[in-house]
């Protein structure tokens, strides 16, 4: 069941849902329609991901050509099956499944969804006018987009903590050092 005011992440499917057309097939238009619903989305502080099934060199390169990348975080694009990659998704966001919507044409890919995170709000591309709606009456609280740059600092964190085997190997590679004094006169107002 939709519930707009629980939603803090809408992710898209992209092929006849975000986009008219499939992209492996050419030929693929973001409607404008889409392109300002994503827009308000983030200036109401509700961030946006994607789950495809496509190539995902290329689809980044085509939104970044559209100037649409910049809206997308933990982006998923591949051609494994979509609901363990939303459940990782929705994980290394550190989100529960209740404040995620999950918008797909196929209703296979919902199901599996649903199946995969029970709690997540699951519609097709009809539910997108509605949507819109709901997004264009609320109150525009984050203009600085100060929801989207915390998650991609996150994100950033994740792709550099998976560069390593273990959370120590990332620490030593991190080069910190550590300096122990003893007199501590000159910091005492600061300790």
């Amino acid at each position: 069941m939709y519930q707009f005011d629980k939603i803090k992440l809408v992710i898209w499917d992209l092929d006849e849902t975000f986009w008219k057309g499939t992209f492996s097939e050419g030929g693929v238009e973001i409607p404008e329609e889409n392109r300002r619903l994503v827009k308000n989305l983030t200036d109401i502080g509700i961030v946006n991901s994607i789950c495809s099934k496509n190539d995902e060199q290329q689809v980044l390169d085509y939104l970044k050509q559209c100037g649409m990348d910049e809206y997308f975080v933990f982006p998923s694009i591949n051609w494994l099956p979509k609901g363990a990659r939303i459940k990782q998704l929705i994980s290394d966001m550190q989100l529960r499944p209740a404040n995620v919507l999950f918008l797909d044409d196929n209703r296979s890919n919902l199901g599996e969804a649903e199946f995969s995170c029970p709690e997540i709000m699951t519609g097709t591309p009809e539910l997108i006018p509605q949507l819109a709606a709901d997004a264009e009456r609320s109150e525009k609280k984050d203009q600085n987009h100060k929801r989207l740059k915390q998650y991609r600092i996150l994100e950033e964190k994740h792709q550099a903590r998976s560069a390593f085997s273990s959370n120590e190997e990332f620490l030593y590679q991190s080069n910190i050092r550590v300096e122990i004094l003893k007199a501590c006169k000159a910091n005492l107002a600061r300790i």
